[in-house]
């Protein structure tokens, strides 16, 4: 499949999980792929097994929180690749040490700040690195990764919804003023997701609860939010713009 064998892609928070699984399946359909995460290791791995299965892939350690780091990271992606056409900003942190099992109103600031640095600043810098790049080329695909929890939040997470809501925000502004310079931003909001990080973070009937309020009552596994993710960055995509696609299985109408 050579649909995307023009395109090069940036993914962040590629290393596990969902953004492991845009990189593949962008990689599987022709796209050079750099993969950015601060988990160096594991993202040198998945780049690895891309290019073991004829792909073309770059790995780049990355906090995507730094300015600085990621636009290097996109840099080295043009030095390596020659262009950047698609970034998913895909990297989100869902809580600290210092927020963790702890009540939000004694949370300290800069607490609140590192998951709001990562989950919007994040979405904020990578934008900022690609669009000129995009806009010189006239065309790019901008995905900012969401949650459900901004429809469905909990006090435990408020952080993280309020950036999560945050970025729908920074999309539509986003999309307002790369529009006409065929540059498109959208929105893609997972819902509760079997990953392996996930896995670890809550017990089986977490899911199972999950499930049951669904219209399409299984669990959500990564290649539930593959389709959804490769239409965004196709030209099939070309006149939707500052949207946000809710992928839940049918549990949040909006």
């Amino acid at each position: 499949m050579d649909e995307f064998s023009e395109r090069v892609a940036v993914v962040t928070g590629a290393a596990r999980g969902l953004g492991a699984a845009y990189a593949r399946a962008l990689a599987e359909r022709g796209a050079a792929v750099s993969v950015l995460d601060v988990l160096a290791d594991q993202a040198e791995g998945v780049a690895e097994e891309i290019v073991s299965r004829g792909g073309r892939a770059l790995a780049v350690e990355t906090d995507v929180s730094d300015r600085n780091a990621f636009g290097a990271a996109v840099d080295a992606t043009i030095r390596k690749f020659g262009q950047v056409d698609i970034l998913i900003n895909n990297a989100g942190l869902g809580t600290t040490d210092q927020t963790h099992g702890v009540p939000w109103y004694e949370w300290p600031g800069e607490a609140w700040d590192k998951v709001v640095a990562v989950n919007m600043r994040g979405c904020f810098f990578g934008a900022q690195a690609v669009a000129p790049h995009m806009m010189e080329r006239g065309w790019g695909r901008i995905i900012n990764v969401s949650s459900a929890t901004f429809w469905s939040p909990v006090a435990e997470a408020v952080h993280y919804v309020a950036a999560k809501g945050g970025v729908i925000g920074l999309t539509r502004a986003l999309s307002k003023g790369l529009g006409n310079h065929g540059v498109t931003v959208n929105t893609l909001v997972p819902g509760l997701t079997r990953t392996e990080q996930m896995d670890g973070m809550y017990p089986p009937e977490v899911f199972e609860q999950y499930a049951r309020m669904r219209s399409i009552q299984r669990d959500a596994v990564p290649r539930d939010l593959v389709g959804t993710a490769l239409y965004l960055c196709s030209t099939a995509s070309d006149f939707v713009t500052g949207q946000a696609f809710i992928v839940d299985g049918g549990h949040i109408f909006d």
